[in-house]
Order: structure tokens, then C-alpha cells, then sequence
């Protein structure tokens, strides 16, 4: 029920342009989830050693798309970006760490970025939201075996300029008194 009632909510909300009182609605939605409603007990129970990740899609329609992410124990999903889009990010069983940049805006082209969180997140964390310029960059580390939803919208579509991208760290810059990092794309 809880699982349906975030998808009638976020489809509402996403239709309406993502205003922030809509958002507030989706992110109070996302915090009601529990895992016996994405029977989680059972997914995680089918979890190997050898992934890498799993993601399993929950719900796909034309303005957003819900997708449950399955990570062992140790294992990263690589920094990456979900360009142009929000993402409601919710952390459902185990605990892991996300790490999150923003792009130094000011420094255009550079692929100069700053880091804008580090945290450990566990099911009693209130959902994150990812906007198109903040926390937008980020990488996911499993500290124990778990499980995380991800509501994004709008979906990725290469053809306008949303295409996943992975990145990887050169080196750190100093800016002032301002510590920054460079990036450049990677492969996954």
C-alpha cells in the first residue's frame, strides 16, 4: 500500500513541475516506505557475493522512474551523475556511506568539483534529495549488505542530455583557501 501510495504522489508531483511543496510530498512518501513493501526480506535474501549491485526496476513511466538498488557488502556504485534531474534517494536496509559533489560552477569546463556531504545513511535516515546542481554527483559504498530506492525524475534520456555519466578523480586543486577536486569521465 505504502509502495502505491509513493507512486500515485510522485506521479502527481512530477506532473507538476517538482515545485518544492510538491517535492516535500514525495520525500514524506518515500520516508513512509517499509521493506515488507518492496518484500525486501526476500531480495536480500537472493543477494550474491559476486555482484556488484543489483537494481531492480519498481515503477517506469514517462515523467519519473523508481528503481530498487540491491549492493553487497563492500562493494561501490561508482561516482556518478544524474544530470538534469531530481533523484529522491532513501536508504531501506543495511548502511552505507554516500559521498556527493557539486560542480564548481564557477570554474566552467574545469571539471572542477567540491564536495558537498559525506554521510553514513541507514533505514532510520530521512530520504535525500538530489537536485540537478546539488549533491547531483555522488558514490554509494555498501558498509553492510543493502538496499536503497531511488526516485528520479525526469528519466534519463541521452537524446536531451541525460545520459549517466562516471567519473573519476585526478587530482586536488587549491582555490584560495578552497580545497577542490578534478574529475574526468571514466567508464563504468
Amino acid at each position: 500500500m505504502a509502495l502505491q501510495a509513493m507512486i500515485e504522489v510522485a506521479g502527481r508531483a512530477f506532473a507538476d513541475g517538482m515545485q518544492t511543496e510538491t517535492l516535500e510530498h514525495v520525500l514524506d512518501s518515500v520516508a513512509c516506505l517499509k521493506c515488507e513493501d518492496l518484500d525486501l526480506a526476500a531480495r536480500m535474501a537472493s543477494l550474491s557475493r559476486d555482484d556488484r549491485w543489483c537494481a531492480d526496476e519498481i515503477h517506469d513511466e514517462p515523467g519519473f522512474h523508481v528503481s530498487l538498488f540491491r549492493v553487497p557488502a563492500g562493494h561501490t556504485l561508482p561516482l556518478h551523475d544524474h544530470p538534469g534531474m531530481h533523484v529522491i534517494f532513501r536508504t531501506l536496509w543495511g548502511r552505507l556511506r554516500v559521498e556527493a559533489f557539486d560542480w564548481a560552477l564557477e570554474f566552467p569546463g574545469s571539471g572542477l568539483a567540491r564536495l558537498a556531504y559525506k554521510r553514513e545513511c541507514d533505514g532510520g535516515v530521512a530520504p535525500i534529495l538530489l537536485e540537478p546542481h546539488r549533491g547531483n554527483l555522488h558514490r554509494i559504498e555498501a558498509l553492510e549488505d543493502c538496499a536503497f530506492i531511488d526516485v528520479l525524475s525526469p528519466k534519463y534520456d541521452p537524446a536531451q542530455g541525460r545520459k549517466c555519466s562516471y567519473y573519476r578523480e585526478v587530482e586536488t586543486v587549491e582555490r584560495g583557501d578552497e580545497r577542490l577536486v578534478r574529475l574526468e569521465l571514466a567508464s563504468e
